[in-house]
């Protein structure tokens, strides 16, 4: 997905339309975040409704991120009622599956800006995008197709993450140019394995 000068992908997942993202259960995924713009900038990520971290994305860079900053513990979608949703503690509400970046662009000028917690640097890079338009809305509901059916999930840990972050200085925020982007992750049955006839 882009929105201006910022564009987030999720490496592991199928970009559907309208921004949602096709996961298959216990899948391992990555968050790709890039800054097209000529300003530092901070990606502030929540998912699930939880703010796993802040991001510093530096001018015309991308940066990848596996796991949340205060986690080494990959990130991992599940589906909703599958083996290992009731352990990654997930349930059923309106933030589920819903990945929220918000890009915040540094405030070059020396005016008096309000200044957020520092951000961390990922050390990681790829070089790929997805585009779309808009954020989807709430999902979980049978699909039309008789016998497939999509379902919500969501996101919890599995394995170790080998990533490494360390703290960026701190820089003041341009915050009317913030943006924010949004994906909702969800499962389908569809590639499940079925009769010929």
């Amino acid at each position: 997905m882009k929105l201006g000068d910022y564009s987030l992908d999720i490496l592991g997942g199928k970009l559907q339309k309208d921004g949602y993202i096709l996961m298959k259960d216990n899948t391992q995924y990555k968050l790709l975040m890039i800054n097209f713009s000529d300003k530092k900038c901070d990606a502030k990520v929540k998912i699930d409704g939880k703010l796993i971290g802040i991001w510093r994305v530096e001018p015309k860079q991308h940066i990848i991120i596996d796991r949340p900053s205060a986690d080494t513990g990959l990130l991992t979608y599940y589906e909703l009622g599958g083996e290992h949703s009731e352990k990654a503690q997930l349930f059923l509400n309106e933030s589920l599956g819903l990945i929220s970046v918000t890009y915040l662009p540094e405030k070059i000028k020396d005016t008096p800006q309000s200044t957020k917690t520092p951000a961390l640097l990922g050390r990681q890079q790829a070089s790929s995008i997805c585009l779309a338009q808009k954020a989807p809305p709430y999902y979980c509901q049978p699909k039309a197709q008789e016998g497939c059916y999509q379902q919500a999930g969501g996101t919890g840990l599995s394995g170790e993450s080998s990533q490494f972050f360390s703290r960026a200085e701190q820089i003041n925020y341009q915050e009317e140019s913030a943006r924010t982007i949004n994906v909702r992750l969800y499962s389908s049955n569809s590639d499940e394995a079925r009769p010929l006839y």
